[in-house]
């Protein structure tokens, strides 16, 4: 978008990657959906591909991130998104039956092993889009 080169691209990335993700907005309806879940009696573990050496201090950031958000949670986990396997291995390791994901490779992942996955699709709409 801006013709830069992978380098630039990769840069900005890193040197933004923690204020952006710390800034994120919680997707409409996840936490309603998280705190009747646990109602319902379901465990929650938050599987996070953020062990991957762009952040200072992943636990630290995610955990602040769920804590500022109020999101409920019984296990946070983070594992390296670039080991497409890593999250699929924690299921295992920790009997969940359902990932939710927002990655493909992931989910299918998953799958490959049994484990029911449901990839999670968010469009972002400004309030300009959503009046056309």
């Amino acid at each position: 978008m801006f013709d830069w080169s992978k380098e630039e691209e990769k840069s900005f990335y890193l040197n933004n990657i923690e204020r952006i993700a710390s800034n994120l907005e919680v997707i409409d309806g996840a936490k309603d959906t998280i705190d009747k879940l646990r109602q319902d009696g379901h465990e929650i573990y938050i599987i996070s591909g953020r062990n991957n050496g762009e952040y200072s201090d992943p636990f630290i950031i995610t955990k602040d991130w769920l804590h500022k958000h109020h999101i409920s949670y019984d296990q946070l986990i983070l594992t390296n998104a670039y080991f497409e396997h890593e999250k699929t291995e924690v299921c295992l390791k920790n009997n969940i039956q359902i990932l939710i994901d927002d990655s493909v490779r992931t989910c299918l992942d998953a799958k490959q092993h049994h484990i029911t996955t449901l990839l999670m699709d968010c469009l972002l709409y400004t309030s300009d889009a959503a009046d056309e």
